[in-house]
């Protein structure tokens, strides 16, 4: 009885400090790092494109295929990220998250809507290729 009285107050204890003090601590990280001029910016980025990958709002989650001229046999791999830049004055195209091979980068780069076409394919999996250099995954 009392090794399942000690598994019992192990477990709350755990799940208490775990829960409570670590989001007490991360929020307190967080306001802290906001009000910082610089690393406010830098915070913020880094924070919002990791969210973009593994948070609750996965934004990578339409993987494409994306012709880089009209006259070009060229292509890259990417995401979309937006679908209308209406308020940027360009109706027709689209922005689309070129991530860069071997490193934690990319490019936003703009194309007319005509020469992006889906992918039917994982985002985990092209990540995976693309930031592999094309070796994984294949």
């Amino acid at each position: 009885m009392g090794f399942l009285a000690t598994l019992v107050i192990i477990t709350l204890t755990g799940f208490l400090v775990s829960n409570f003090l670590t989001k007490k601590l991360l929020l307190l990280f967080d306001r802290l790092m906001s009000r910082l001029p610089l690393v406010k910016l830098l915070y913020g980025s880094i924070k919002d494109l990791l969210n973009a990958f593994a948070g609750e709002k996965k934004s990578f989650n339409r993987p494409v295929l994306v012709k880089l001229g009209s006259d070009s046999s060229a292509h890259v791999l990417g995401f979309i990220t937006c679908d209308s830049l209406i308020k940027f004055g360009l109706e027709e195209y689209i922005s689309v998250y070129v991530p860069q091979s071997y490193n934690f980068a990319g490019q936003l780069l703009v194309f007319p809507r005509d020469q992006v076409q889906p992918l039917d394919t994982g985002s985990a999996d092209l990540m995976t290729f693309i930031v592999s250099g094309g070796v994984a995954g294949v």
